[in-house]
């Protein structure tokens, strides 16, 4: 996960500024297209408008039905999305990202915050976080991956591509922990890659046909 570009143009940013659009002290709303950015403060999109990229250090992206935009960047803050929402991709540092159903994006990327699907929504390349938990519900997602975090995979929900808990980079014994993360998949869930365990994790797999996906690769460095 590689955020220092956006992070780096974030942290240089010294006052709150917004392309093209309204500007409200404390509170930004994106429009018209056009590119938004805050310092200290939310941003919005309002029903049926569309965005271009949306950043912001300290401060909440909330898009409204219908709504859409490009790429999102938050440093702290976090990602509300109506129903019906189109994006590009999200990158949050710390924050959760909740979604509404029919949402659509490319990818979602999360360091420390939870991640929330609702039905009827298309992830096309990976939900990715490294210590946040994860909800994906009846949607289709090209891929999840995290370090730390628990993963529910609810209802009719498809995975294009693989399930993965990447090692973390301590040298922390999971095996004896009862602080392991768990991975749930409902009985209805479609697996179409593998469920790839780098380090132990509980599992719930309410199909046993799942557990024919599991490889373990606990010793491989």
């Amino acid at each position: 996960m590689n955020l220092k570009h956006s992070l780096l143009a974030l942290t240089l940013a010294s006052t709150l500024s917004l392309s093209g659009c309204v500007i409200h002290v404390g509170n930004s709303q994106a429009s018209g297209g056009r590119d938004a950015s805050s310092v200290l403060g939310d941003i919005s999109v309002s029903s049926h408008q569309h965005a271009g990229d949306i950043s912001t250090v300290n401060g909440n992206v909330d898009i409204s039905e219908y709504g859409m935009a490009e790429d999102i960047s938050v440093v702290n803050g976090d990602v509300n999305l109506d129903q019906h929402v189109t994006l590009d991709t999200i990158d949050i540092v710390n924050g959760n990202v909740t979604a509404g159903t029919y949402f659509t994006a490319r990818k979602i990327d999360t360091v420390n915050g939870d991640i929330s699907i609702s039905p009827n929504s298309q992830i096309h390349d990976l939900v990715e976080s490294v210590n946040g938990d994860m909800t994906i519900d009846g949607s289709s997602v090209g891929g999840v991956m995290t370090v730390n975090g628990d993963i529910h995979i609810a209802g009719a929900s498809t995975v294009t591509g693989d399930v993965t808990f990447k090692r973390p980079n301590s040298r922390w014994d999971w095996s004896d922990s009862d602080d392991k993360p768990s991975l749930h998949i409902d009985a209805d869930v479609t697996i179409l890659g593998r469920i790839v365990l780098e380090h132990p994790v509980d599992l719930t797999l309410e199909n046993p046909e799942h557990y024919a996906l599991v490889i373990e690769q606990f010793g491989i460095q």
